[in-house]
């Protein structure tokens, strides 16, 4: 009896304590396939492992079992887990995951008296200071607010590392060329 992981949906990256980066992936592509799968093969089956964000599209099935996630790290988080503490037969990789999270946060104010005081210092050295933006509300009254952003890790690239024998197939969203 196989078992799959299927991603689905799209990750959320936290600005703030009611902010976030997100898109607009509604997890419709795995749940089609997860459908698809259970009709063709559901004999051969033993388990989907559905990885989607709160808000996605989830299809039903006492074969299919749903593991929710947030962001970038809780994906990367129940991915690890899922292929180190199961036999994963395929992993069909269809969640849009967030290129980037947020690394700092600061005004263009404070960023220039910051540059002035300390112009001997790295960009991010005096751009680290306002870091604590992040865990609370920012406050709608700041003018020129920056956010600085960092890649996050590409999550596919660790699925065969971890498990050198799950096939793999990984879907990639592009804007802006031909059909061809």
């Amino acid at each position: 009896m196989y078992k799959i992981i299927i991603t689905a949906g799209g990750t959320s990256e936290k600005i703030d304590n009611v902010r976030k980066i997100t898109n607009s992936s509604t997890g419709k592509l795995g749940s089609v396939i997860a459908t698809k799968m259970l009709e063709i093969y559901g004999h051969r089956i033993g388990k989907i492992y559905y990885l989607c964000s709160k808000n996605s599209i989830r299809p039903v099935n006492k074969k299919i079992e749903i593991v929710e996630i947030s962001d970038t790290e809780s994906l990367e988080f129940s991915v690890k887990k899922l292929l180190t503490e199961n036999n994963i037969d395929y992993f069909i990789h269809s969640m849009a995951v967030s290129d980037y999270s947020v690394d700092y946060i600061t005004t263009a104010e404070n960023l220039a008296m910051e540059i002035e005081k300390n112009n001997k210092d790295t960009l991010q050295t005096i751009c680290n200071f306002d870091k604590k933006f992040a865990d609370n509300k920012i406050s709608s009254s700041y003018e020129n607010l920056i956010i600085k952003l960092k890649r996050t890790p590409k999550i596919i690239s660790i699925i065969k590392d971890i498990s050198p024998k799950t096939y793999l197939v990984g879907f990639k969203l592009l804007d802006n060329v031909s059909e061809n």
